[in-house]
Protein backbone atom coordinates (compact mmCIF):
# COMPACT_ATOMS: atom_id res chain seq x y z
CA UNK A 1 0.00 0.00 0.00
CA UNK A 2 1.49 3.42 -1.03
CA UNK A 3 2.05 5.97 1.40
CA UNK A 4 0.61 9.49 1.13
CA UNK A 5 1.91 12.53 2.89
CA UNK A 6 0.24 15.52 3.45
CA UNK A 7 0.45 18.40 0.82
CA UNK A 8 -0.50 21.68 1.24
CA UNK A 9 -3.87 22.55 -1.10
CA UNK A 10 -6.03 25.46 -1.40
CA UNK A 11 -9.69 25.21 -1.48
CA UNK A 12 -11.31 26.12 -4.49
CA UNK A 13 -14.27 28.05 -2.31
CA UNK A 14 -12.93 29.71 0.22
CA UNK A 15 -8.68 29.94 -0.42
CA UNK A 16 -8.05 28.92 2.69
CA UNK A 17 -4.84 26.53 2.50
CA UNK A 18 -5.40 23.14 4.19
CA UNK A 19 -3.55 19.70 4.67
CA UNK A 20 -4.82 16.72 2.53
CA UNK A 21 -5.08 14.00 3.04
CA UNK A 22 -5.51 13.98 6.78
CA UNK A 23 -7.29 10.20 8.10
CA UNK A 24 -10.21 11.17 9.05
CA UNK A 25 -10.26 14.98 7.87
CA UNK A 26 -14.02 15.78 5.99
CA UNK A 27 -11.37 18.04 3.31
CA UNK A 28 -11.32 16.28 -0.31
CA UNK A 29 -8.71 17.04 -2.95
CA UNK A 30 -10.59 20.46 -3.85
CA UNK A 31 -12.29 21.56 -0.60
CA UNK A 32 -11.50 22.08 2.59
CA UNK A 33 -13.02 20.25 5.85
CA UNK A 34 -15.41 23.44 6.28
CA UNK A 35 -16.19 24.07 2.51
CA UNK A 36 -16.81 20.09 1.58
CA UNK A 37 -19.79 19.77 3.88
CA UNK A 38 -21.34 22.92 1.75
CA UNK A 39 -23.93 21.62 -0.74
CA UNK A 40 -22.67 21.14 -4.21
CA UNK A 41 -25.03 24.25 -5.68
CA UNK A 42 -23.29 26.04 -2.80
CA UNK A 43 -19.97 25.30 -3.38
CA UNK A 44 -20.29 26.34 -6.93
CA UNK A 45 -21.38 29.78 -6.73
CA UNK A 46 -18.50 30.03 -3.87
CA UNK A 47 -16.17 28.23 -6.33
CA UNK A 48 -17.32 30.84 -9.55
CA UNK A 49 -17.04 34.24 -7.00
CA UNK A 50 -13.53 33.09 -5.76
CA UNK A 51 -12.10 32.46 -9.17
CA UNK A 52 -13.38 35.91 -10.16
CA UNK A 53 -11.80 37.28 -7.27
CA UNK A 54 -8.81 35.91 -7.92
CA UNK A 55 -8.77 37.18 -11.55
CA UNK A 56 -9.68 40.84 -10.29
CA UNK A 57 -6.83 40.95 -7.87
CA UNK A 58 -4.34 39.63 -10.57
CA UNK A 59 -5.62 42.65 -12.94
CA UNK A 60 -5.48 44.82 -9.90
CA UNK A 61 -1.72 43.60 -9.35
CA UNK A 62 -0.88 44.70 -13.27
CA UNK A 63 -2.57 47.92 -13.24
CA UNK A 64 -0.45 49.00 -9.94
CA UNK A 65 2.67 47.84 -11.10
CA UNK A 66 1.99 49.67 -14.33
CA UNK A 67 1.73 52.82 -11.92
CA UNK A 68 4.96 52.11 -10.28
CA UNK A 69 6.77 51.91 -13.57
CA UNK A 70 5.45 54.94 -14.86
CA UNK A 71 6.19 56.81 -11.22
CA UNK A 72 9.39 55.77 -11.86
CA UNK A 73 9.90 57.47 -15.33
Amino acid sequence: MESEESQKRVCRCCNRTYDYPIKKSLATRFYCATCSQLDKDSRGLFEGFNKRLRKMGAELEKVQQKLVQRDAE
